[in-house]
């Protein structure tokens, strides 16, 4: 059975998410609380969340159920996940039911219902994949409780330090155990200066193919009014034209090739044999009346 912690629910319901992070972990961390890779899977079972695994197609899911004031909830989680993807992903069911179950809770308005991730959270939360076509309200409960997985995974004070320390994103993420994209993001959302790869990627969270396209038309104005099809690079090449002696020469072989007999239009052709005879006769005969007369 779920027990909701008033300190814990006021702090959830203020929105303040690093204080949030640490009065979890200092709840529910079995001492760990200051070790700088949490065993998530022990503090979600430590608050009385059940977690099952199971082959899947989304990454993890929440369901919780109130029943008249017996609360109880399950999480499950995709049975393929890496570790890194695991500790993420039940951080932010976490942060779900923190920031979005417990409320309705409090207030006897909620019945029976949960979260299901058919997006992996990671990509989401170190990419900004998937977050196009999502209504605001939808994207912000998201992000909401992704920034509280954020801040569980690496509390900002252990962080700070440890980039101070180290000196390398990458060597920071082998110390929490996650990915240098989710370091890079975590720093960019405490609004500490990085590196220039993590602006790049801070700016494809707010980014949507149309935006691009935009931006594109405004710093080259020379595009924006170009036809699309003009703007399709030709690939077949058109056919050489042949010289006019190849082409003579074509036609002369396709007219002694025609087989059609050509019509003489000057007029008949001689005449032979006994024709030639008749028609020589019919003349004389002819001159013959003449000089007669």
């Amino acid at each position: 059975m779920l027990a909701l912690f008033p300190e814990i629910a006021v702090c959830a319901q203020s929105g303040d998410l690093e204080k949030l992070s640490i009065l979890v972990r200092t709840y529910f961390a079995s001492g760990d609380a200051t070790k700088p890779r949490l065993n998530v899977l022990a503090l979600v079972k430590e608050f009385g969340l059940p977690v099952g695994h199971a082959p899947i197609k989304y990454f993890g899911a929440i369901a919780v159920k109130d029943s008249h004031g017996d609360i109880r909830g399950s999480i499950i989680i995709r049975d393929t996940t890496t570790p890194q993807q695991q500790a993420f992903v039940l951080s932010h069911l976490l942060g779900h039911f923190l920031l979005h179950i417990q409320p309705l809770l409090a207030r006897s308005e909620w019945t029976s219902s949960g979260f299901k991730e058919i997006l992996d959270p990671v990509r989401r939360y170190a990419f900004g994949e998937g977050v196009a076509g999502v209504s605001a309200q939808n994207y912000a409960t998201e992000d909401q409780a992704d920034r509280f997985a954020g801040a569980l995974l690496m509390p900002s004070a252990m962080l700070l330090r440890a980039m101070e320390k180290l000196q390398d994103a990458e060597k920071v993420a082998t110390f929490f155990g996650v990915t240098k994209e989710m370091v890079e993001r975590r720093m960019d959302d405490l609004g500490v200066d990085h590196p220039v790869g993590a602006m790049l990627r801070a700016g494809a969270r707010v980014a949507t193919p149309v935006d691009v396209l935009n931006q594109l038309a405004d710093t080259e104005p020379e595009v924006k009014d170009v036809q699309p099809e003009q703007q399709l690079r030709e690939v077949t090449p058109p056919a050489a034209v042949p010289r006019r002696a190849v082409a003579n020469s074509s036609y002369l072989d396709a007219s002694q090739s025609d087989p059609t007999p050509k019509k003489d239009v000057e007029g008949p052709a001689p005449l032979t044999g006994m024709a030639r005879i008749r028609e020589l006769a019919r003349k004389m005969d002819k001159n013959g009346d003449k000089s007669n007369s």
